[in-house]
């Protein structure tokens, strides 16, 4: 029982740590590309 418990609190840190690097991993790639076309003169909202 306390294996499961260790096993599922671990698994669930990682999991979270891996959600968070995801997440700021495309967070940043969106803003990338918004100020790469904000430095072409070319408006955010246009595709």
């Amino acid at each position: 029982m306390v294996f499961h418990k260790s096993l599922t609190r671990e698994l669930t840190f990682t999991a979270l740590g891996v959600f968070v690097v995801l997440l700021a991993i495309i967070i940043s790639t969106q803003a990338i590309n918004l100020l790469g076309r904000a430095a072409e003169g070319r408006s955010p909202t246009k595709p």
